[in-house]
C-alpha cells in the first residue's frame, strides 16, 4: 500500500509541538470549540444504536473519537498514523486508539465491519488516486446502509485559503458539486453536504450565529442573483453525509 510522504509524517508528527494543534496538554479533555459542532453531527448523524461499531478515520488526538465515547458510543475506534498524536489521545484516557497507515487498517479489515466511517479534517490530505482508493474501502467496510461522515475544506466559502492553504499537507478543497460526483462516483448514495455554521449553545455562540445568518445574507442574495438558486455554502469547511446502499454495484 501507498505509505504516507515522508515530510507529510514529519509534519504530524509534529502537530503538537509545533503549536499547528492549539491545545493544552495540561488538560485531559481541553476546551474545543469544534466540541458543540462536533456534538451536533453526532447526534444527526450516527447510529441509534450506541453499541454500533464506528471508526474515526485519521483520528488525530482522538477528540472526536473522544466526544462519540462521552455520548455513550464505546464501540467508537481511531486509527492515525501518526504516533506522537495517538500517544497524546491514549494520555488523555481515550480508549481504543491505534497507530496505522489508514490504506492499510481499511484493507486489513472485513467487509460489513462498521456502521459508520468519520472522515474528518482526512480527505483534503489525499491526493485524488488515493483519496478515491480510500473511499472504495470505506464504503466496502461499511454495513449495507452504513454511512460515512466527512468534514473538509470549502472551495467556495468566503474564506476559502484559510483552511485549504492553512497546512502544508493539503492537496484538496472541495465544492458542494466536486464533493457530490466524488461521492457518487464512488457509489455513495444520498449525498448530504451542509454548512459547518456556528453552532448555537451559549450567549457568544448564539451572537455568532445571528452575525454569521445576517451577515453572509448579501452574499446569497448576490448568488441567488447570478445562477438563479439562493442556497450556497458560505463556511470555510462542510459537513457531508452519504450512505453505502444496500448492495454494492458489481466491478466491471
Amino acid at each position: 500500500m501507498t505509505p504516507t510522504k515522508a515530510y507529510k509524517k514529519r509534519i504530524y508528527e509534529s502537530y503538537l509541538d509545533s503549536g499547528h494543534l492549539k491545545v493544552d496538554r495540561s488538560a485531559t479533555v481541553p476546551p474545543d470549540p469544534a466540541r458543540h459542532a462536533r456534538q451536533a453531527a453526532i447526534h444527526r448523524y450516527f447510529p441509534k444504536d450506541r453499541d454500533a461499531r464506528i471508526l474515526d478515520l485519521g483520528c488525530g488526538f482522538g477528540g472526536f473519537t473522544r466526544i462519540a465515547q462521552d455520548l455513550g458510543f464505546s464501540r467508537t475506534e481511531g486509527v492515525d498514523v501518526a504516533e506522537s498524536l495517538i500517544a497524546e489521545g491514549l494520555r488523555r484516557g481515550t480508549n481504543n486508539l491505534f497507530v496505522g497507515e489508514l490504506m492499510d487498517t481499511l484493507v486489513g479489515t472485513s467487509d460489513a465491519t462498521y456502521e459508520l466511517v468519520a472522515a474528518l479534517d482526512v480527505l483534503e490530505h489525499f491526493e485524488p488516486d488515493l483519496m478515491m482508493d480510500v473511499l472504495d474501502q470505506v464504503q466496502r467496510v461499511l454495513i449495507p446502509g452504513g454511512g460515512i461522515l466527512i468534514h473538509v475544506p470549502n472551495a467556495g466559502g468566503l474564506f476559502s485559503g484559510v483552511v485549504r492553504y492553512g497546512d502544508m499537507t493539503h492537496e484538496w478543497a472541495f465544492t458542494d458539486s466536486s464533493l457530490r460526483q466524488l461521492l457518487n462516483t464512488i457509489g455513495f448514495r444520498d449525498v448530504e453536504v451542509t454548512e459547518d455554521a456556528p453552532v448555537a449553545h451559549g450567549p457568544k455562540s448564539w451572537a455568532r450565529l445571528v452575525v454569521w445568518t445576517v451577515g453572509t445574507l448579501p452574499v446569497r442574495l448576490l448568488y441567488a442573483a447570478e445562477t438563479g438558486r439562493f442556497r450556497c455554502h458560505l463556511t470555510q469547511n462542510v459537513w457531508a453525509f452519504a450512505r453505502r446502499p444496500k448492495a454494492l454495484r458489481s466491478a466491471s
